[in-house]
């Protein structure tokens, strides 16, 4: 009888592929009577040979066969190997990792590839695999196949409460479960019982179950209330200050003199939750100290909770710009967490690892494998965090926040399934160590209890957790709620926390963007602490960038906010930032110059001295663009030769050199002819430019700056092209909004012969059908809104009561427009004027409260009490919107009675330094 050369060939690679395990210390054991489709289970061993308890299943192909297609991927040599579509499903999703090893019997080699979705690729009925050449087996594979054998089971057999249940892990790992993968803890609320133990209420809390401990707390399980009763155990006191932490409460620490009544898991359990609690406030510092003493503890932990702490740790460590200290620990988190192949744990741990370590390495080419493998990672963790989230309404409601804020409130209670359910995902994502995970769910938390905001319901947890999670538009939405709501307070004393030392690589460009947008109400004193702190780090070259190893606080947002610091900080600090800038002058690179630029336009003029007004202009011709802008805007009117080249270049026809000097009405009209002109040729190439389709944009708008020089110089007016360019096209939508409005605010000046054309043209828009715009709805709105107001402004006659009404319940543009037109036409009494000042939009309640103080500053009759009455309840309610609203409209009243004295002198007693120093000055 003679073998088969199949037999044979199947012999001899099942033989090598025995061989070659055997060299690695690992233990190959054939699949000789049930094979399905694996040749092998090799039992994975470490390098000490110690057993791991991981299988990894290999099938062999013997032969010229199996290399028969050679082809290159991604720079790489090696094979495609077709599979059928059963033999892929089975291998994908089989309970072990597979791979498939191909045998050069003649070479006596093997080549591997593991075999996964991201491996396999469609080939139309069948798939096919690649295998690399450089995938040899052998010793110097060894370390990447270990990692790949350890990835155990992809396909998650615990997912959600069909999982077997608390009772499949020890102790340790059912608390550590408790706190990353809750759900299977908790009971189920199908189950009709509550928490039968602490471990079961933690998972209940960070679940968001808190409505089991509700329910079944007044059904007689008063021990579910932790504040009636004193803590008897480990797991009673962590729960106890869980709930508390939970619920908006400071987590506190309470185990300080019973460290004897925890054992080493409840003791990590503990140190995980207290620095967190740290992490989420921003203290990176104090999370570090917590875990790193507990780390070197002589407590002796297991590989889950030491991969539990060091995750943790690898956070704290990267915020205070220890970077390579935590990459070094994230590496050994994940070797451990490896290891934790029967803890459901594991997956949420390895989760957050592979997360934090792509974040550091993110441009090394490490990062893409890292990327395949968090792909490839079935983390039901994960996917019962995005199930919570979708409960607290993140799909629309990071959308429409911008809009809630700026319209409305809604009133959703701090005990609403969604505050709850996206409450517990941001707590599940800071205990992980997820950093990215934890900064989305906790934005979207944000944005929850923002859009229910009422007076209280921001405590100063939430207010700390806003200020360092929300990016930079999301952030000035909040500051400026606050400020509304005049909860100002909390954001001011977390602005006095910021500095070099509690810098982290976490918040250093959001604290920058806090000081920006506070910068107005804040001490003298404290104003200028922080920017002596910042023109040090500017001048010494960013060492809190350095120290950080981050590029997030890079040097121009140390610049921009060094100059909204600059009116409120004292003479002395004032003093060094001017010579400052004049040390660094000229710049030529556009960057710095755009950004140092803001600098001089904060600079109080008369604050710089002769000597450095000529070195300043002497400079500009080398600066870049933006700045030599910005001076020829600030000192011209302080330099005579800047003065003459300017009004000389605008007697030119410089439309540049008119927009930064401004409109003189002192100089001649001979001046401005010629940039009438000019004006006029571009507002008419505008027009034919969007005859065609093409639209425009710039920095200024021609059509306004031409409408304002034509009411000024009636002689040398262009109406003939403004009218024109006003007919309704879309391509000039955005043009066309600034230009109506403008003409509104100065009805009152338009010549009569222009009334009727100019009526036409706002008719014709205001009756525009909207959706014949390729335009966004806001514009259309305002432009809508504008062309009312200018043509009811126009036309005393039309304005009728019933067209008042409608203006008067519209969309908040068209009730600025109805308010505006009603005051300009005195047909609005002072009553109903009062209750818009109370109106939920601010743009509709400042302004009529600047018509309020307008009315009651030009009147001298004590008919207008009333009006008084509103303005000083206006400022008792201390909200720095009202403050601002009152003192502009005192400063801009032609008036200068005892009424407006009267005003102004209770602003000037303002807390807001700001407004206190400009209400002083109005006076003076």
């Amino acid at each position: 009888m003679k073998q088969s050369e199949t037999n044979q060939l199947g012999a001899t690679g099942q033989s090598l592929t025995q061989y070659k395990f055997e060299r690695l210390g690992w233990g190959p054991v054939p699949v000789a009577q049930h094979d399905v489709g694996t040749d092998f289970f090799v039992q994975v061993r470490d390098p000490d040979r110690n057993e791991t308890g991981a299988l990894l299943g290999v099938q062999t192909k013997t032969g010229p066969h199996a290399f028969k297609r050679r082809a290159i991927l991604e720079g790489q040599q090696g094979w495609y190997y077709s599979i059928d579509a059963t033999h892929r499903d089975y291998w994908v999703e089989h309970d072990c990792p597979h791979i498939l090893l191909l045998i050069d019997h003649e070479k006596e080699e093997g080549y591997w590839q593991s075999i996964s979705p991201e491996t396999t690729i469609s080939a139309g009925k069948n798939w096919r695999i690649f295998v690399p050449e450089e995938n040899l087996l052998g010793e110097e594979s060894r370390d990447r196949l270990f990692k790949y054998a350890l990835s155990g089971n992809r396909k998650g057999s615990w997912e959600g409460t069909v999982w077997g249940g608390r009772e499949r892990l020890s102790s340790e790992n059912q608390l550590r479960a408790a706190f990353l993968t809750p759900r299977l803890i908790a009971p189920h609320p199908n189950e009709g019982r509550g928490p039968k133990d602490y471990l079961e209420a933690i998972a209940c809390v960070l679940s968001g179950r808190t409505s089991l401990i509700a329910r079944y707390g007044h059904k007689g399980q008063g021990w579910l209330f932790p504040d009636k009763h004193e803590p008897d155990s480990a797991l009673s006191e962590i729960y106890a200050l869980l709930l508390s932490w939970f619920s908006g409460g400071k987590f506190g620490s309470g185990r300080a003199q019973r460290d004897f009544l925890y054992s080493n898991h409840e003791y990590v359990a503990w140190v995980v939750c207290n620095a967190s609690y740290y992490l989420e406030l921003g203290k990176a510092e104090d999370a570090r100290k917590v875990l790193s003493n507990a780390i070197h503890s002589p407590r002796k932990f297991s590989d889950g909770d030491f991969a539990w702490l060091s995750v943790c740790l690898s956070w704290a460590l990267r915020d205070v710009g220890k970077v390579e200290e935590a990459e070094i620990t994230l590496e050994h988190a994940l070797s451990l967490s490896a290891l934790l192949r029967n803890d459901p744990t594991g997956g949420s741990l390895r989760s957050s690892t592979i997360s934090s370590l792509l974040a550091i390495r993110f441009a090394r080419q490490t990062g893409d494998s890292l990327q395949a493998s968090l792909n490839g990672l079935d983390n039901q963790s994960n996917l019962w965090m995005d199930q919570l989230e979708n409960k607290g309404l993140s799909a629309s409601l990071t959308n429409s926040a911008r809009e809630l804020l700026q319209d409305r409130s809604i009133r959703l209670g701090k005990n609403d399934a969604g505050y709850v359910s996206l409450r517990a995902a941001s707590l599940v994502s800071v205990l992980s160590g997820n950093a990215s995970r934890w900064r989305h769910t906790t934005q979207m938390l944000t944005f929850h209890l923002l859009c229910s905001y009422q007076d209280g319901i921001l405590d100063p947890s939430t207010t700390s957790r806003a200020l360092q999670c929300l990016p930079s538009q999301e952030l000035k939405l909040f500051v400026k709620h606050s400020i509304r709501k005049g909860a100002i307070d909390p954001v001011l004393d977390y602005v006095k926390q910021i500095g070099p030392d509690a810098a982290t690589f976490s918040n250093i460009r959001t604290d920058l963007e806090v000081v920006k947008l506070t910068a107005d109400y804040l001490s003298t004193e404290e104003a200028s602490r922080l920017a002596s702190w910042l023109l040090q780090e500017i001048r010494e070259e960013y060492p809190t960038v350095r120290r950080l190893h981050t590029y997030a606080g890079s040097h121009l947002p140390f610049i921009d906010t060094l100059a909204d610091l600059y009116p409120v900080a004292d003479r002395e600090v004032q003093s060094a930032i001017r010579e400052h800038l004049i040390k660094v002058l000229p710049l030529g690179d556009e960057s710095l110059s755009s950004h140092y630029s803001s600098w001089f336009l904060m600079i109080n003029p008369s604050h710089w001295k002769t000597g450095q007004i000529e070195q300043i202009v002497d400079s500009r011709k080398n600066c870049g663009d933006t700045l030599r802008s910005v001076i020829d805007q600030v000192f011209p009117r302080h330099n005579t030769e800047l003065f003459a080249e300017l009004t000389g270049q605008i007697e030119a026809g410089s439309i540049r050199a008119y927009l930064n000097f401004g409109l003189d009405r002192a100089l001649p009209r001979t001046h401005f002819a010629s940039v009438i002109e000019e004006l006029r040729k571009v507002v008419e190439d505008d027009i034919k430019s969007s005859e065609r389709g093409a639209s425009f944009g710039r920095s200024y708008s021609p059509i306004v700056e031409l409408a304002r020089l034509s009411l000024i110089f009636p002689e040398a007016s262009c109406w003939g092209e403004i009218i024109s360019f006003l007919r309704p096209h879309f391509v000039r939508a955005e043009e066309t909004r600034r230009a109506l409005r403008f003409l509104a605010q100065h009805a009152g000046e338009i010549p009569r012969n222009l009334v009727d054309p100019l009526s036409a043209v706002a008719l014709s828009w205001s009756h525009k059908a909207l959706d014949s715009f390729f335009v966004q709805g806001q514009i259309q709105e305002e432009i809508r809104a504008n062309a009312l107001e200018l043509f009811f402004k126009l036309n005393a006659n039309e304005f009728s009561s019933l067209e008042q009404l409608k203006l008067l319940t519209g969309n908040r543009f068209e009730i600025v427009a109805g308010l505006r037109v009603a005051d300009f036409h005195q047909t609005i009494d002072n009553w109903s004027l009062a209750l818009f000042t109370e109106h939920e939009i601010s743009e509709i309640s400042a302004l009529a409260l600047s018509l309020v103080a307008q009315r009651w500053i030009g009147s001298s009759t004590g008919e207008t009490d009333d009006l008084w009455e509103i303005i000083n309840e206006s400022l008792d309610s201390h909200s720095v919107d009202c403050q601002v609203v009152l003192l502009n409209t005192a400063l801009a009243s032609p008036s200068e009675g005892p009424r407006r004295t009267a005003l102004l002198k209770r602003l000037a007693e303002s807390r807001f330094i700001r407004i206190a120093e400009h209400a002083h000055s109005g006076l003076q």
